[in-house]
């Protein structure tokens, strides 16, 4: 199976030459002295975020780096500090080292190929944050005949020491919380838990963490008012862009493609001048130089 939090490098690569040509690159500290001060951020201006595995780290790191690029990461507390695994990954390994599932009413998951494993695991996701409890969701997933249950992760997770390191590097580091669960399903008891674990990334870390990240991009009005008791900003899904409230600023996946990357930039404008750009780049973008996802069927 393919990393599943890894996009395809050589797109990676092209995508942030195309915004270190023709964005301004601004950091979340930017971003706030303009939403505090009232001020309207220049449509040109991106803010650049991550959040994955340790191989999908390092590489987004390695190329936003090269380009003098900033950047903030949104790490787990449980992930980071305690290398205890968020849900997504402990499905993704599950799928990846299975080859077939067997459903309560007798219907078969063929998982014997890398497309049906991505497939499974995105339908697997959407189906678990849609179920009132999602963690019992996941355990019904993981419990399906023919699952297994690796004991060794496929995606490591960044230590510690890492989390260090990238701050030390001068990366903004912000909070996804404790477990990486959506918060609108939880109650008041869990939702305090899961957002007051930044104070443990900020004892380890030294840094501020003003910033959170919604996990998948779920919120609501209890939500976003426990987040603002003790930080400053959050980004949030996609949405109207900067001039939303400072609690969910939008946030584009810009995908795998150009297209995806185009809509996530330019909403419904056409961008042809930037279409034959990032081709350009594409045809020089030396593939050796970029940390390349492991192909684990």
């Amino acid at each position: 199976m393919a990393d599943p939090f890894l996009a395809d490098p050589h797109i990676f690569e092209t995508q942030v030459a195309i915004l270190a040509r023709r964005a301004r690159v601004v950091t979340l500290d930017d971003v706030l002295d303009h939403v505090a001060g009232g001020q309207p951020m220049h449509p040109s201006c991106v803010h650049l975020s991550i959040d994955g595995s340790l191989e999908a780290t390092l590489a987004a790191a390695e190329v936003l780096s090269r380009h003098r690029l900033p950047w903030t990461y949104f790490p787990t507390a449980h992930a980071v500090l305690d290398q205890d695994p968020p849900w997504p990954v402990r499905l993704a390994d599950a799928v990846a080292a299975s080859t077939n599932a067997l459903d309560a009413d007798g219907s078969v998951h063929d998982l014997g190929d890398r497309t049906a494993k991505r497939s499974f695991f995105r339908r697997a996701v959407t189906a678990i944050l849609a179920a009132p409890d999602p963690e019992h969701a996941l355990d019904r997933v993981l419990g399906l005949r023919g699952m297994a249950h690796p004991q060794d992760s496929r995606w490591p997770l960044l230590p510690a020491s890492g989390l260090l390191e990238l701050a030390a590097g001068g990366v903004t580091i912000g909070s996804r919380g404790a477990c990486d669960i959506g918060l609108t399903g939880v109650g008041e008891a869990r939702l305090r838990a899961e957002v007051a674990a930044t104070t443990r990334l900020r004892e380890y870390t030294g840094q501020p963490m003003r910033y959170f990240a919604y996990p998948f991009d779920r919120h609501n009005r209890a939500v976003r008012r426990a987040v603002a008791e003790t930080h400053a900003l959050a980004v949030s899904g996609p949405g109207a862009g900067w001039g939303e409230s400072r609690y969910r600023l939008s946030r584009f996946d810009t995908g795998a493609s150009l297209e995806t990357f185009d809509a996530a930039l330019y909403g419904d404008r056409r961008p042809i001048k930037a279409t034959r750009l990032f081709r350009r780049l594409a045809a020089r973008v030396d593939p050796t130089r970029i940390a390349l996802a492991k192909d684990t069927r």
